[in-house]
């Protein structure tokens, strides 16, 4: 009904295929692609270097159309070919079309996959062998005719969106066409409708084209994010090791309490004092019990294994060098490592 409408008005035309150029191309299920991107990907196929470029995407092709720009006449060309391949109901076979300028197009596996003029007389054969098929079917021009009314009829809304490249929005459209007073009423409000039929089955598309492009990024992002979870999983590891095994020195609070360790009276003095990674080396020169300092640093909280490594009497007097091993476990609190 609406294609009826619009074609009364001239807002639709039906392309006559003289003097026009078809490919068909395979392109994967579900992929879209904008008027742009088909003219970068394909206009080198046009022997034609003024052209309008038609296309509709079928379920696992795209359908190209090259048009010489002052072929179309109205705002949306429909190809013949593919009005007749609807009119066929899509049957695969060769057809013949008659007429002043003889044409044949192909239907293969459902699919509108070749079409091209019949100036050569061997041009039918070759196909015909190309495609394994033995025979033809004849479009005379009543025949012609009649696709073309059926073609019309099964052509759907959806079908009829793909050749139109509309660049007024929906809001302004109705009021521009008022204005301008170019169509009847009728024509104006059928071809509203279609335009906002239209936005909102491209809407649709691009939703869906969205939410598929989601969930294959969610998808590839899947064995990232495995990664990551591992990753951080070893980090926790690694930093409850540090905290527990490799913990830092606070310099500050360890020579605090190592000053204290020696009491006033007693004939002690430090004479090395090494600081690792959690390892602490102390050499004091004494007189004194050492048990009584190896039970000093025990008393410290945050050091831990302390032990007597290693003495050595000196020969000038009755002291001794005692050598103390221990490691360092100092807390974290707030975001700083302190003595507990």
């Amino acid at each position: 009904m609406i294609f009826e409408i619009l074609e009364r008005y001239g807002i639709v035309q039906v392309l006559p295929m003289d003097g026009i150029f078809f490919e068909s191309k395979p392109l994967p299920a579900g992929v879209k692609l904008s008027s742009e991107m088909i003219r970068l990907n394909y206009i080198r196929l046009s022997p034609l270097r003024e052209v309008k470029i038609l296309s509709y995407h079928s379920r696992s092709r795209l359908y190209l159309w090259f048009v010489p720009p002052e072929l179309i006449r109205a705002r949306i060309p429909i190809p013949e070919n593919f009005l007749l391949y609807l009119g066929v109901e899509k049957q695969d076979g060769i057809y013949r079309v008659a007429g002043d300028s003889p044409w044949a197009f192909v239907v293969e596996e459902g699919e509108l996959r070749s079409t091209f003029p019949l100036h050569d007389p061997m041009a039918l054969r070759v196909t015909m062998e190309e495609y394994d098929l033995r025979e033809f079917r004849e479009i005379d021009r009543q025949e012609r005719e009649r696709l073309l009314r059926l073609g019309r009829s099964r052509l759907r809304p959806a079908d009829l969106a793909q050749f139109v490249d509309l660049k007024i929005s929906r809001e302004r459209l109705l009021p521009t066409l008022i204005e301008r007073g170019t169509y009847p009423l009728l024509g104006v409000l059928a071809l509203y409708a279609f335009v906002s039929y239209i936005q909102g089955e491209r809407m649709q598309s691009e939703l869906e084209q969205l939410s598929t492009r989601y969930r294959v990024l969610k998808e590839q992002n899947a064995p990232l994010k495995k990664k990551i979870r591992a990753y951080n999983r070893q980090v926790r590891f690694l930093e409850e090791f540090a905290d527990r095994e490799l913990a830092g020195i606070d310099p500050m609070q360890l020579l605090y309490d190592l000053i204290g360790l020696i009491r006033p009276g007693e004939d002690t003095r430090f004479t090395n004092l090494q600081v690792g990674s959690g390892e602490i080396r102390l050499s004091l020169e004494s007189g004194e019990d050492p048990v009584t300092y190896l039970n000093r640093l025990n008393h410290l909280g945050y050091l831990r294994n302390v032990v007597i490594h290693s003495s050595r009497k000196l020969r000038k007097s009755n002291k001794k060098i005692y050598t103390y091993l221990m490691e360092a476990a100092f807390q974290k609190k707030d975001g700083q490592r302190k003595v507990p």
